[in-house]
């Protein structure tokens, strides 16, 4: 038989044993759990697209601009930026329809982190998207900019909708703005987004109403509506 240790031998012997499964524990890292922070709702890869069909109205106190055509966002390459973080280059095509040619619009780029996805359109960057995703979290879009606060906020409780011929599930809108018709204006704004997809619906509508000399009551000064919706997806 072994001998039987006692008193200050055996608390050295466990306080040794404890010490030691403390530091086997540290030394095991916990790798984090993407969906659960909602990171798949912002893919970003190289040769990645999106195809939209897209309606778009412009207005003007006199008159009024209806246009139909298709948007294409390609991501074509990346990049390390001075954060340590990949960088996405995206450019932006339009067509008036599917038999026509692309052409260049614009080219945006696209950061995302455990905690923020960032896009820059336009030389603006707008934090598009927050980690982890909870229903009625909000945020201040415009941090990264001059604009003054703008807050986003997610709304978890979208249906189900087929685009794309594919039964999209699990849809998070981003509200962007609320602010219902009154006599000077009305803006209403929100993003839906398709895990391992990314965008899917944009929908739009921004109208200032005449306020002096108008010929009638709630005459539209200036404004736009878009709605802009998936038509198809792939990587290249």
């Amino acid at each position: 038989m072994y001998p039987r240790v006692k008193g200050k031998t055996h608390r050295l012997i466990l306080v040794f044993s404890a010490l030691m499964f403390l530091l086997a524990c540290g030394e095991k890292t916990i790798s984090p759990d993407d969906n659960r922070l909602g990171l798949e709702y912002y893919p970003l890869e190289t040769g990645q697209y999106r195809i939209y069909d897209v309606d778009e109205i412009l207005y003007s106190i006199s008159s009024f601009d209806t246009l139909q055509y298709q948007l294409r966002e390609s991501v074509v390459n990346a990049f390390e930026n001075a954060e340590g973080t990949t960088t996405y280059t995206i450019h932006r095509e339009k067509r008036d329809n599917d038999q026509a040619n692309w052409e260049l619009d614009s080219v945006w780029t696209a950061r995302k982190t455990s905690t923020l996805a960032i896009s820059v359109e336009n030389n603006v960057s707008l934090i598009k998207m927050v980690f982890p995703i909870n229903n009625g979290l909000s945020w201040d879009s415009n941090k990264f900019n001059q604009s003054g606060e703008k807050r986003f906020s997610y709304d978890l409780n979208v249906a189900d909708t087929t685009l794309a011929n594919e039964k999209l599930t699990d849809l998070v809108k981003v509200v962007q703005s609320e602010i219902e018709e009154n006599i000077v204006n009305r803006d209403e704004r929100y993003e839906i987004f398709a895990p391992n997809i990314g965008l899917i619906v944009k929908h739009g509508i921004r109208l200032s109403f005449c306020t002096v000399d108008c010929p009638v009551q709630k005459t539209i000064e200036s404004g736009r509506f878009i709605q802009q919706t998936l038509f198809s997806y792939g990587k290249e």
